[in-house]
Order: C-alpha cells, then sequence, then structure tokens
C-alpha cells in the first residue's frame, strides 16, 4: 500500500487499519437504515483517521501522547505546519465515509443479480474475512500494546496524601524537595534539548551535522534509549526535570495549568538550593502548556518570544532557533555580570516534524537541503556549533557544564540515515563525569546524568533507582497506572485558581535585567 508506505507506517500496521476498514465496511453493509449507516460512517472514519495519523506521527497507534496533543489548542497552534496533512488526511476522511455510507446501496445492487447460493458464499466470505482481520488485530501487531496506555485515564486515581500513594509502590525513601541535600561545585550549567535530533541523523553521510559531529568525537557522549511517557517535548521534558514518565491520566499537561507547587523533586530543586540563577529558555512557552510546568518547578526565569527584541522573527512556535540562541547570549551576559552561577535549559524547535520551521534568514548561510526538515537539522547544528564557540570565546566554556541531547526520537517517517530497527538518543556533553553504564540509560536517567556530569553531590533517589529490570521501558509500560497516581498526587493544586487560557500579557522586547 504505497500511500501507508509514504506514510512511514511499517507493513503490519498497514494490515491492521486494513483490518479495520474491513471491519467498518462490513458493518456498513449490514445497516439498512441511513441515518444509523451515517452514524457508523462517522465513527469509523473518526476512528480510522485519527489511528492513521497517529501511526504517521508517533508510529504508534493511538495512545497516551496522541490524547495528551488531542486538544483545540495544541491543534490549533500547529495548523501551519500540519497544513498539508490535514488536507490529505481530510480528503481521505471523506473518501472514506462516501464508500462507508454507499457501500450499502452498491452491494445490494450486486446481491439482486445474484442467485441466493451465491449471495450466501459472499457473506460466508465476508465473515470470514471479518474474523481472520479481528484475530489479526488481536494477536499481531501493537495496536493492543498502544491502546493500553489509555488505561490509566480511567483507572488511575489522585491522592492528597503523596506520601501514603509513595509507600504503596515501595518509593518510601523518596526525596522530597523539602528533604533534598545537595552540594553544587559552582560551575555553570547548559542543557540544550534538541527538537527530533536523534542518533540516525548524525549519521547522515552528507555532513548535515559536522558541529554536533565534532563535540561527539570532541567531549564525551553515552547512548541513551526513549521510554514510554517521555516520546514527545513537553514531556521529555517533565521526565529530563524529575526522572519520572510524564504520565498524568484524563488531566494531560492541564494538571500542571492550577499547580502550585511540585513534591516530585526535580533537578531545578537541587540547584535552588544551591543558590543558582535558574533560567529556561524557549520559543514559545505556551505550546503544550510547557509555562505551566516551568511555573511548578519554580524557575527563576521563563523566557520566549514575549521578551525578544521586536527585531527577532516569529515563526508558528515562537522564536527560530537562530534568535533563540542570541537570546541565550543576551542571559548569559546578564549572569556574568550578576557573578551567580546559573543553570540554563535551551529548547529548540526548528527541527519540527514533518519538515521542519524554515528560518529565511538562515538561506545562504548554511547550504541548501533536499528537505525542509533536513535544512532544519543543519539550522540547528550550525547555531548550536556557534554557541559553543561563543561560549569558548566568553571562556564561559571553562568554567561551564554542556549537555546536549534529543528531546525524543523523530516523529513521522524514521531518518533516512542510520538502522531504522536501531534508533536511539544520546548525551553529548564536556563533563568526563558521565555515567559509565553497564546496562541500557533511558530518559528517565536523565536527571541523574545531569547532577552527575556536573559533579553535583546529593541525596535523591530517582524512578530509575527503583527499577530492577534492565528493559526500563518495557517495565514503565507494565506500571502506567501507578505511575499516574504518582504524578497527579505529586502536584499540588489550588482549586481556586481560574484558568482562562495560556494567554500572558506581557509585551515583547522587554528583556528581563
Amino acid at each position: 500500500m504505497p500511500f501507508l508506505e509514504s506514510l512511514g507506517i511499517d507493513i503490519l500496521s498497514q494490515y491492521t487499519m486494513l483490518a479495520f476498514t474491513a471491519m467498518f465496511l462490513f458493518a456498513c453493509l449490514l445497516i439498512k437504515n441511513g441515518i444509523v449507516r451515517a452514524f457508523v460512517a462517522t465513527i469509523g472514519v473518526v476512528f480510522i483517521v485519527a489511528q492513521m495519523f497517529s501511526l504517521y506521527s508517533t508510529q504508534t497507534f493511538v495512545g497516551y501522547q496522541f490524547y495528551v496533543h488531542a486538544n483545540i489548542r495544541d491543534v490549533d497552534g500547529m495548523q501551519g505546519i500540519f497544513l498539508k496533512q490535514i488536507i490529505i488526511f481530510g480528503s481521505l476522511a471523506v473518501v472514506l465515509w462516501v464508500v462507508f455510507f454507499f457501500s450499502y446501496r452498491l452491494v445490494q445492487w450486486i446481491l439482486r443479480r445474484a442467485n441466493r447460493w451465491e449471495r450466501f458464499a459472499a457473506m460466508e466470505m465476508c465473515a470470514l474475512l471479518l474474523v481472520v482481520m479481528c484475530g489479526l488485530v488481536i494477536l499481531r501487531g501493537n495496536f493492543v500494546r498502544d491502546t493500553k496506555t489509555l488505561l490509566p485515564l480511567f483507572a488511575s486515581k489522585h491522592s492528597d496524601d503523596f506520601r501514603a500513594v509513595l509507600e504503596r509502590y515501595g518509593m518510601g525513601d523518596y526525596v522530597s524537595p523539602e528533604h533534598i541535600e545537595a552540594i553544587a561545585d559552582g560551575r555553570n550549567v547548559i542543557v540544550i534539548s534538541m527538537e527530533s535530533m536523534e542518533k540516525n541523523i548524525l549519521l547522515c553521510p552528507d555532513s548535515l551535522t559536522p558541529n554536533l559531529n565534532r563535540l561527539k568525537n570532541e567531549w564525551h557522549t553515552i547512548d541513551i534509549y526513549q521510554n514510554e511517557g517521555s516520546t514527545w517535548t513537553s514531556g521529555s521534558l517533565y521526565t529530563s526535570l524529575t526522572g519520572f514518565p510524564a504520565e498524568f491520566g484524563m488531566s494531560g499537561n492541564q494538571v500542571f495549568h492550577t499547580a502550585v507547587h511540585s513534591n516530585i523533586s526535580s533537578i531545578v530543586d537541587v540547584f535552588r538550593k544551591n543558590d543558582y540563577r535558574t533560567l529556561f529558555i524557549i520559543g514559545n512557552a505556551e505550546f503544550s502548556g510547557t509555562r505551566s510546568i516551568l511555573t511548578t518547578f519554580h524557575f527563576d526565569e521563563i523566557v520566549d518570544y514575549l521578551w525578544a527584541p521586536d527585531t527577532f522573527d516569529v515563526s508558528a512556535l515562537g522564536l527560530h532557533d537562530r534568535d533563540l540562541f542570541a537570546l541565550a547570549k543576551i542571559k548569559i551576559e546578564e549572569q556574568l555580570r550578576r557573578g551567580k552561577p546559573f543553570f540554563m535549559f535551551i529548547s529548540t524547535t526548528d527541527s519540527h516534524f514533518p519538515d521542519g520551521i524554515l528560518d529565511p534568514k538562515m538561506q545562504g548561510i548554511v547550504a541548501p537541503r533536499k528537505n525542509g526538515f533536513d535544512f532544519s537539522v543543519s539550522v540547528l547544528d550550525y547555531v548550536v556549533g556557534d554557541f559553543i564557540d561563543y561560549l569558548r570565546r566568553r571562556r564561559v566554556i571553562d568554567n561551564t557544564t554542556v549537555f546536549l541531547y534529543p528531546d525524543h526520537l523523530k516523529m513521522g517517517t524514521p531518518p533516512t540515515c542510520g538502522d531504522p530497527n536501531d534508533r536511539r538518543l544520546y548525551v553529548i556533553s564536556n563533563s568526563a563525569s558521565l555515567p559509565k553504564p553497564q546496562k541500557r540509560l533511558y530518559q528517565i536517567d536523565i536527571p541523574h546524568i545531569i547532577l552527575q556530569g556536573a559533579g553535583v553531590r546529593h541525596n535523591l533517589r530517582f524512578l530509575t533507582d527503583y527499577i530492577a529490570d534492565d528493559d526500563k521501558s518495557r517495565w514503565i509500560e507494565q506500571n502506567l497506572t501507578p505511575l499516574t497516581e504518582i504524578n497527579t498526587s505529586g502536584i499540588v493544586r489550588n482549586s481556586n485558581i481560574l484558568v482562562e487560557g495560556d494567554s500572558v500579557t506581557s509585551t515583547r522586547g522587554a528583556i528581563v535585567q
């Protein structure tokens, strides 16, 4: 099926979608009432198109990640990026609905011209095919596994007694923020989370990422693997800060809209206890509830396009990566004048799937590439290299530990480079104190990696410390409901807070001094 292959959907998932299409088609064939048939056809179209878009964007059937992003705010914010895909999937929906609805009339016209035995044989064949298709869905493929990630939406519960929840799940010695003991050595820490920049992208032979490859060879690098609950940008952010996968049940990221504090410890707490200035720099902090997450973990400054000079351009996702790092340089100069150590987290966006976000200012600076995504990757590589050179020129690097890693695997079709069956993330750092893993490291290990690499001594225990299974992602998949209860119970909320949306009244150009 060339169309589905072009979307990067694997062959087994293609057959599963064919099975679902056959099921709804068969159902419509049996419904004489036009109103009921129209209703079933509509349900079928919504189900199939949602599953196909989820397979296209996340390489999984509809699960928790799809649910988190299936809200009006996020969909509206991404219209410009997915315009072509919206048209394609919208057209598919229309075609499917027409086929489903009018199939009854067509089949009835055919059956009127067949004898009784031919009609009986046709119905028997359809029934047999339906049984085979159902068996394929249940016994083969990942539909059941992916769908199970939605179960915590219905099974999980919130408790006001966070400590009791921890005790129930064998985490009674978990260290909450008020009990953290940590000693940092005063070195600045900069974390750069790079949108979709998985390891296979660095393997492309046409020099898409010369600067990252140079840093990978000059500095220290370890591989890490993606885990359930951290496969999208805001989920990866939550995991990077706390070591927990971002499972929040029915509330999704909206749990943070009325949050005032977290009893779940984060690396931000560690640096604040050591009198570090904590800053988060992103193109647009409103997207996917990011600002609410950052506020809950008490970042001192959240800097995005609202604080940028008017000369900076704004894309569908806020600042372009080039301006993002220009803003980071401004904030670093401020911190140098203050004379205090700082923890800075930079989150990029321009290399977002499917086609990247074009920065016109970088045309002529970065060589043309075969598509928009590759160009955006090269732009990110260029600005990261320029930023590291800036740190060296200003001698900031001499007293700064830098960590670079992808937020998650590339969504949509896998990278054309490397082995599509062996996709990994990585951490690149100028620290010689990165862990030397004896077994696989996952995204939930990132807080440990950052604190160890930065030379911070602490008494924290992260989720990874409680997992004996070498396959931590599998363990997470098997414990989604407990993890959801821990996450939701660990966030302290004020039900009296009136949330009218994520709008911020600040005006652009007001750089915080």
